[in-house]
Parts: structure tokens; sequence; C-alpha cells
């Protein structure tokens, strides 16, 4: 009987473990912190008009055919070959998406930070994110 008691309790456990794991709302959250930072922030479903400045900036370096000179202090590029590289070409394969864009916007607007360092940029698209938001502080 002891086995089956333990093997019931181990399975309750592992049931629990797996609905925390696949949880995709915020039913499971239970710090009021973080149950206001994912309804608020993560799962903000306003259009911002801040979102239409990203976009544009975006298609803005999609569509730019300049050449710039880069120095990569990394372990350099599996995409370029050369350190001239075309801004165009950068945009489609660095940075971040429109969507995270979005998410990073959110998070700054959430938090309203005096101010953000940002370590290691590209063409400057999460940088955007981080500083549309800084127009809002004031508000």
């Amino acid at each position: 009987m002891l086995n089956f008691e333990i093997l019931c309790a181990t399975d309750h456990k592992k049931s629990y473990l797996n609905f925390l794991w696949n949880s995709k709302n915020e039913h499971g959250v239970h710090s009021p912190f973080v149950f206001d930072l994912v309804t608020k922030c993560f799962y903000d479903t306003k259009k911002y008009t801040e979102y239409s400045i990203l976009k544009e900036y975006r298609k803005s370096l999609l569509k730019n055919k300049n050449y710039i000179e880069v120095t990569d202090y990394g372990a350099g590029s599996k995409v370029f070959k050369s350190n001239k590289r075309q801004i165009s070409k950068i945009a489609q394969t660095a940075g971040i998406s429109q969507k995270r864009a979005e998410l990073l916007f959110r998070i700054t607007k959430y938090f309203k930070p005096d101010s953000i360092l940002e370590l290691g940029t590209s063409l400057g698209l999460a940088t955007s994110s981080l500083a549309l938001r800084k127009s809002k502080i004031k508000n």
C-alpha cells in the first residue's frame, strides 16, 4: 500500500510540474509582482503608435543599399566573410524581430528605468525600442 501512495504522490507532482511547464497563461502565477508583469506587460495586446515607428525603421534599413565597414570584436560572422557589409543584408540577418522589439518597448514602458545600458548593438533596432519609451517617462 505504501508503494501505491508514493506512486500516486509522484504522479501528482509530475502532473503538476507538467502543468506548470506547459502553462501558456497567467493563471499559474502566484506572485503579485510577476502576475502584474505578465498581465500588464507580456500579454499587453494594445497596438502602440511606437510600433509603427519601429516597423518603419526596420523597413528603411532593409531598403538601405549603402555599405558600412564593421569592426567585429566577437567570434566573427558566420554569414558575412568581409568587414564591408551592406546595411540591408545586416538588417535581414542580424538584430531582433519586430515582435521582440515591441516586447522590449513594453518592458521599458512597464519598468520606466531612468537609464539603460545596452551592450553590443548592431543597427540599433533594440536600441530604438528602448529609446522610444524614454519620451514617455515624464508622463
